[in-house]
């Protein structure tokens, strides 16, 4: 790189009449400036104004700074103001001519951003100097300018970490401050000291230049203790770490926190800088905690089940008194009680009397990370001879990494209710073999039941066959001998055979329903409303009956089981409106907590409530046999039916004003 320096700079001869020392003393200064203009950093610079703007002299430090060659800073003196940044360049310019236009009394020193060819941006500090007030260099300007980038970015980054920090402890839930006491024994805040004030709730006090405010709050009964410990970090020189109460004028209290270190002042005085925090809610959170364990030591020492806490290591550091009770043991045994000795004391086995080793022990398997929950163990203790049978529950309590912290191992003595559990199985057991028992026999009574059934549908209808067809042969082939009243008993004789056979019928429909399979299945139940209506054709027959079918929603049934059940209540209602010239019989239902119940309605003879209980019972009939036919087993049917599809059956009524049976189906 070619250095460009001034005449000065080129070795000189002394003049004529100059001694040798004084050309030394100029050739050292010449040696000196070329010295000090090709420092890396500075960049000193000489510039002509007059006749044109040319520049004299720039230092090679220029290549450097400005990443462009000094010879085309020679040719054009322009390309140093083309390089500051955009936004710096008028104000640079600005201050230029303003220096030019007025060098004697108005100073150049600007800082602005140049911009390399390369793109990187670097700061320069840029001062110049007074011309020369003589001769030719009356237009010569010179000047310094240095690359300030790492000092810039220095200062910037430290102004911001200022401000960053000035911003924390603006609203840091602690008050950052210092703490000054003089040789003379004054005390202030010089810093932090708007937000002590705040802290101490004085409002327009300022405790900067004197702190006598703040220390007037504090509590009497703490302010001996403060000024012992004040005087104790001041004399070694230790921090200064305190708790007190301070006094608001209602009288509460609040607790203060202090936390600072010493430093030593060359007047004499002593700074405090630490930290100062109301800790009133840490203190309150303290006590409630220390009223919370007393209260659960006091409920652990009332607790009648055991309670056990095992450390970390697995060994057994705090119990309550029922432990020790169900264990036969106190506090002095169990407290240096080792795992050794605990073997010679006791044995743990399960419930079928498979003995445990001790790793399989409940607080074992505790610290192993398993969660008991009632588990029954028995224990047996060697050397007193007894045996219990204890519900172990608890778990492990691990701390944020996971490590295991401690374990809470509880548990009740609960051999009493395993012996009476012992004693339930085994009348459970003597239950079922006699509920098998008497199921035998009822197999057997059913069986019995089922051949007198057949034997009735099968003997008893013969002979009442007999006694009907004979009767009416008798009456056509004969009648004409017989008198009236023969006439009449053969009449008798006849219907009471045909009862007795409608009896049968029904006694055998209703004993099968309890071995008929159910199969349920969707049914239409206006539908079959409307079937069972008509297959009652014949007991209509001459009749005037309107039917009103409302809203009936399909049901999940057995149809031809359901089918029975219609036909049997509608069929009641055509017997039981025989007396009404204009029968009516209405069939809907109704909707209430999610239940649909069915219901058959007529305006017919209608009965007494008191004797409602007995309408669902085999032959039991609430009017007599002259009255309405029937043979008392038609009810009892509907609520065997609804009874096997899990429902029930109902009746309400008048006597004259008819009757509704309603029904459900589960």
């Amino acid at each position: 790189m070619k250095q460009n320096l001034p005449p000065l700079a080129e070795p000189v001869s002394a003049p004529t009449g100059q001694s040798q020392e004084s050309t030394a003393s100029a050739q050292d200064m010449a040696e000196l400036f070329v010295q000090f203009a090709s420092a890396e950093r500075h960049v000193l610079w000489v510039t002509d104004l007059l006749p044109t703007e040319r520049v004299h002299y720039v230092s090679p430090a220029f290549e450097t700074v400005w990443g462009r060659s000094t010879e085309s800073l020679y040719v054009d003196p322009r390309i140093w103001v083309e390089a500051i940044h955009p936004d710096d360049r008028a104000a640079v310019h600005a201050a230029f001519e303003r220096w030019v236009a007025d060098p004697a009394s108005l100073a150049y020193d600007v800082e602005y951003r140049i911009v390399r060819p390369d793109g990187d941006v670097r700061w320069i500090h840029d001062c110049g100097q007074s011309p020369v007030a003589s001769g030719r260099r009356l237009g010569r300007r010179t000047g310094i300018a240095e690359d300030i980038t790492e000092a810039k970015l220095a200062r910037d980054a430290l102004r911001t970490e200022q401000e960053r920090l000035a911003a924390i402890a603006t609203v840091a839930p602690i008050v950052v401050c210092s703490f000054r006491r003089t040789a003379q024994g004054h005390l202030s805040f010089p810093y932090g000291g708007a937000r002590v004030a705040q802290l101490y709730r004085l409002s327009g006090v300022s405790v900067e230049h004197d702190a006598r405010p703040a220390f007037a709050k504090i509590h009497a009964g703490d302010m001996a203790a403060i000024n012992l410990s004040i005087e104790a970090s001041a004399q070694t020189m230790t921090p200064w770490n305190a708790e007190f109460r301070v006094l608001e004028a209602d009288g509460s209290v609040r607790w203060f926190e202090c936390n600072s270190t010493p430093v030593a002042e060359a007047d004499g005085s002593i700074v405090w800088h630490g930290a100062l925090s109301d800790v009133s809610e840490r203190k309150r959170t303290e006590r409630e905690l220390l009223r919370s364990q007393r209260r659960l030591a006091a409920v652990v020492s009332k607790m009648s089940e055991g309670l056990l806490v095992y450390n970390s290591a697995g060994l057994l550091s705090e119990w309550n008194p029922a432990a020790l009770a169900m264990h036969e043991l106190d506090d002095e045994t169990t407290r240096g009680l080792s795992l050794d000795a605990a073997m010679r004391l006791f044995t743990v086995s399960t419930l079928d009397g498979v003995v445990l080793p001790p790793e399989r022990w409940p607080h074992a398997r505790l610290m192993a990370g398993e969660a008991l929950r009632q588990l029954e163990l028995r224990v047996q203790r060697l050397d007193l001879g007894w045996a219990k049978v204890f519900s172990y529950s608890g778990s492990r309590v691990d701390d944020a990494q996971g490590k295991p912290l401690f374990s809470v191992l509880q548990f009740s003595d609960v051999t009493e209710r395993r012996h009476s559990d012992e004693e339930i199985v085994r009348l459970n057991s003597e239950l079922e073999r006699r509920v098998a028992e008497r199921t035998a026999e009822l197999q057997a009574a059913v069986k019995e039941i089922e051949a007198f059934s057949y034997s009735v549908s099968h003997d008893l209808r013969a002979p009442l066959r007999a006694l009907d067809g004979f009767s009416q042969a008798l009456i056509e082939d004969h009648g004409a001998l017989l008198p009236e009243d023969g006439r009449r008993y053969l009449g008798i004789i006849r219907d009471t055979a045909q009862k007795m056979g409608h009896l049968i019928d029904d006694l055998l429909a209703f004993s099968h329903l309890g071995r008929q399979p159910l199969t349920r299945r969707k049914v239409d139940c206006r539908q079959l409303v409307q079937h069972a209506f008509d297959s009652l054709a014949l007991q209509r027959k001459g009749r005037r009956i309107e039917l009103r079918i409302g809203e009936l929603p399909d049901c999940e049934a057995d149809l031809a089981l359901l089918r029975q059940v219609w036909i049997n209540l509608i069929g009641n209602a055509i017997k039981y409106t025989r007396q009404r010239s204009e029968a009516v019989i209405e069939v809907g239902s109704t909707r209430e907590n999610g239940v649909t119940e069915y219901f058959v309605r007529d305006n017919g003879a209608g009965f007494d409530m008191q004797y409602a209980h007995k309408l669902f019972g085999v032959f039991e009939r609430l009017h007599r046999a002259d009255e309405f036919e029937g043979t008392g087993v038609g009810l009892a049917i509907v609520q065997r039916i609804v009874e096997r599809h899990g429902g029930h059956a109902r009746a309400l009524g008048a006597v004259g004003r008819g009757a509704t049976f309603y029904f459900t189906l589960g």
